[in-house]
């Protein structure tokens, strides 16, 4: 099952800077020792972190077998009792429920939306791709409610991204090189709109400026030459001035091909792109497998450059970036070494940049399987939330960290019921 995690979350949170010197997260005391907040019998994927700054309460979701189908598990720091809430399937169906995004509005209400597929040779009355919606109204969630239905099983679903833009929530939906778009206003969501093929691309995360412009990255046609290169992906980056979307630039195709990216806009205005590149021999432009960063500054766009520390056995595999409310940048990603020409040892890092470059990178969490999906989320306060997958293949678990005090203090409670169908 393939699906693109971290999108569609952020609303842009605040960082305030101590007066005097505290343990910043790029050191390794900052962290508590990690969380494991899924603990089941089942493969656990996919995390997302979302933080509410009205309410400080910290949202994680991901995807979850255990219950003997694909769910959407979902559980919740509650800031009040300082304490984690129980573990709860949200989506509570027999089909396979995964691909969610998660979004807290400028009003402190949450926005849940996820792929559901069936079909009647798995026992389902007919074939079927959904697009469902649930809403956290701060103490309880609503009914299920269906946005779009597909009459086909698609073998991968959709790519889901959500935001918030002129005070309405809008859905962007993916499929192969092309989207559409659904927003809701007034507790509606309206038609989706025509499929844009024209561009190419699909939209994978979205940031909106002051002037309600989107910035969006996505992924297209792989611009190397090699016989394998149509496998790969090159990351593109377009804008929607709420009129039409600009010609879409191919951002990575300076030093090779895209497994993960991310953006996010600084306090100058500045759009950040960053991707991974995991170094695969079989692409004609993949020379190493690194982290990159490209800045649109003013128009124009800066040189393709390494943001990690350089080493030939580096290998790097997942990344995400988030602003806060002051512009400061926090990015994560997963790393290891190259075995055998195989990522093994991956590991959770994290770096800041704010303004003047990024930090010396600092590591998160030494991993004794494989740390994936990292996923981040800053809160009001600037406290840092971090969520991944962990452990082998077949047995993973959903870790979280965070340099918040409050959740430190009380991490060693645990609530591992699993309640269905609230």
């Amino acid at each position: 099952m393939k699906e693109r995690v971290c999108v569609g979350m952020a609303i842009v949170i605040g960082l305030v800077l101590p007066a005097a010197h505290v343990p910043t997260p790029a050191d390794q005391s900052a962290w508590m020792p990690p969380l494991n907040l899924s603990r089941n019998g089942g493969r656990s994927l996919y995390p997302q972190v979302v933080s509410d700054p009205f309410s400080d309460d910290v949202h994680v979701l991901w995807t979850d077998d255990s219950s003997g189908d694909w769910e959407i598990f979902y559980r919740r720091w509650d800031s009040t009792s300082r304490s984690w809430a129980p573990a709860r399937d949200l989506s509570n169906s027999p089909w396979i429920d995964h691909g969610s995004a998660f979004l807290v509005d400028g009003r402190g209400h949450g926005h849940l939306v996820w792929i559901r597929r069936y079909a009647a040779s798995f026992g389902a009355p007919a074939d079927g791709t959904d697009i469902l919606y649930r809403r956290w109204d701060s103490s309880s969630w609503s009914e299920e409610e269906l946005i779009y239905h597909n009459d086909a099983y698609l073998p991968e679903g959709y790519g889901l991204a959500l935001v918030e833009l002129a005070d309405k929530l809008c859905l962007f939906v993916s499929y192969g090189q092309g989207f559409t778009r659904t927003c809701r206003e007034e507790d509606v969501w309206s038609p989706l709109e025509p499929w844009n093929y024209e561009l190419g691309v699909s939209i994978s995360a979205l940031a909106a400026d002051e002037q309600g412009h989107l910035h969006a990255v996505g992924y297209g046609e792989n611009s190397g030459a090699g016989p394998w290169d149509h496998y790969f992906r090159d990351v593109y980056y377009t804008t929607f001035d709420g009129l039409e979307w600009s010609a879409p630039f191919n951002v990575s195709s300076t030093d090779g091909a895209a497994h993960d990216a991310s953006l996010a806009m600084d306090d100058e205005g500045n759009v950040h792109v960053l991707w991974t590149d995991i170094g695969s021999p079989y692409s004609s432009e993949s020379d190493k497998s690194a982290l990159y960063e490209r800045v649109l500054a003013r128009g124009t766009w800066s040189a393709n450059a390494e943001v990690t520390t350089p080493n030939p056995e580096r290998a790097v595999q997942d990344v995400d970036v988030v602003a806060d409310k002051d512009g400061t940048l926090h990015l994560a990603w997963t790393e290891g070494l190259l075995v055998q020409g195989q990522a093994a040892g991956l590991d959770v890092h994290y770096a800041r940049n704010e303004g003047l470059g990024w930090s010396a990178e600092g590591r998160v969490y030494a991993s004794a399987a494989e740390s994936l999906n990292v996923c981040l989320a800053i809160g009001e306060e600037g406290h840092v939330y971090l969520v991944w997958q962990e452990g082998p293949s077949g047995a993973e678990e959903i870790y979280f960290v965070s340099d918040d005090p409050r959740i430190v203090d009380s991490y060693r409670i645990y609530l591992p019921l699993i309640v269905k169908g609230w």
